[in-house]
């Protein structure tokens, strides 16, 4: 009876040691599910915020996230490596030239040499407030060659639109040879026009009309100009300072010669047309000035042009060149000339409409 009880009790002790056991394994096994679950503890948030959206919904919010950034980092550096661009050119130096204009004429002199007599005219800006009738009056009393100096009797000249009224006082004598007449006529029509008057109405004292040369009686006259075919420097006169030449008046040969009047373009382009044996005008236009461009719309003349790397300009050069430009423009209506500059990038503006 005594050895049956210690069976028991030996039988007992060997199935709780083997439950023991049994439980330590299973421990043991589970711990590493422990270890993730605990690492990651915004993992179930999220799939819980996956099971409560739609298909569709998973895909827009895909597609957002393909498209953004994926880092600070990669912005910054999207930014600090931008596309490459043509390096950028220095803005224009501007200068606005608004100084009223005045215009001088002379006549060159005939020679055996040189049997071309050349109606000439000087360009000069002033800075005072000489009204455009003071200075048109001006300029057609120092430009009168006539031998009786016809103009002395000029008592005042008024404009309204483009029409110029000379008021001459009763003493008046017009009485001029054919060529004299011919030769005032001219100087006449060139200065007014180049002042922006196109037509001409004579008055002895309030009664319109006088006794004109050859022609006779006469109201008036409409402003006729030869033709507009740019200006040259002057290089054979007595004058002080430098004078110019319209092309109409010169013996320059143009390649479309039947025309009367070139476009403002050609005209430019053509005012480098000088033969170098020339010893009575030359070009304005030095061989180290490129013109890229010249145009002429709505009143304003622009022309375009760059130098050479050992151009070197000297004062007088400088002002023959904007002076037939000028001239040239003011032969084209032109309200105002815009000269630029490429090499320097200077851009000048001339008015002319004081």
């Amino acid at each position: 009876m005594k050895s049956f009880q210690v069976l028991i009790g030996v039988t007992s002790l060997a199935v709780l040691l083997a439950a023991c056991a049994e439980q330590d394994d299973q421990t043991t096994d589970e711990q590493p599910a422990e270890e993730v679950v605990v690492d990651d503890e915004s993992q179930p948030e999220q799939d819980a915020e996956i099971d409560g959206m739609n298909e569709e919904e998973i895909e827009e919010e895909s597609a957002e996230n393909e498209s953004e950034p994926e880092s600070e980092e990669e912005v910054q550096t999207v930014e600090e490596d931008p596309v490459e661009t043509e390096t950028e050119e220095q803005p224009y130096q501007e200068e606005q030239v608004e100084d009223a204009y005045t215009l001088t004429s002379t006549r060159t002199q005939a020679t055996d040499e040189h049997p071309l007599s050349l109606f000439t005219i000087a360009f000069e800006r002033v800075e005072d407030d000489t009204s455009l009738e003071e200075r048109l009056k001006q300029s057609l009393t120092e430009g009168d060659t006539t031998s009786n100096q016809v103009l002395e009797e000029l008592d005042e000249l008024t404009i309204e639109g483009q029409t110029a009224s000379l008021i001459f006082t009763e003493d008046v004598q017009i009485t001029l040879a054919s060529t004299e007449q011919l030769q005032f006529q001219e100087m006449l029509f060139e200065l007014s026009a180049l002042y922006g008057i196109n037509q001409l109405d004579f008055f002895v004292e309030d009664e319109q009309g006088v006794s004109f040369g050859e022609t006779g009686e006469l109201d008036g006259l409409e402003v006729e100009k030869v033709g507009t075919r740019g200006y040259f420097v002057v290089t054979d006169n007595d004058v002080e300072g430098s004078t110019y030449v319209s092309g109409a008046y010169t013996e320059l040969e143009y390649y479309n010669d039947e025309v009367e009047s070139l476009d403002f373009a050609d005209a430019v382009e053509h005012m480098r047309a000088v033969e170098e044996e020339n010893v009575l005008y030359t070009s304005g236009i030095p061989d180290s000035i490129e013109i890229d461009s010249a145009e002429l719309n709505d009143g304003v003349a622009e022309i375009h042009f760059t130098q050479t790397e050992d151009t070197e300009w000297t004062e007088e050069q400088i002002e023959d060149f904007e002076h037939v430009l000028q001239l040239t423009a003011l032969d084209y209506e032109a309200e105002e000339l815009i000269l630029v500059n490429e090499t320097e990038r200077a851009r000048t503006v001339f008015s002319f409409s004081n």
